[in-house]
């Protein structure tokens, strides 16, 4: 937990940069994607949000 004002501010200045870094992400995702027959909505989901995490870390 932040103790300070400071903190606070590079905690959300941080999370900034990671909302910027996964909009990014989801515009290089085709729209036209479509889920695929082995797996559900959820899983779907995961498989998105695993492949910007390992985005990130690249």
């Amino acid at each position: 937990m932040p103790t300070s004002d400071r903190e606070a501010r590079d905690v959300l200045a941080e999370l900034e940069r990671e909302h910027r870094q996964f909009r990014a992400y989801l515009a290089g995702v085709r729209v036209g994607t479509r889920i695929p027959a082995d797996c559900d909505r959820d899983e779907f989901r995961e498989r998105i949000l695993d492949g910007f995490s390992d985005h990130v870390e690249d």
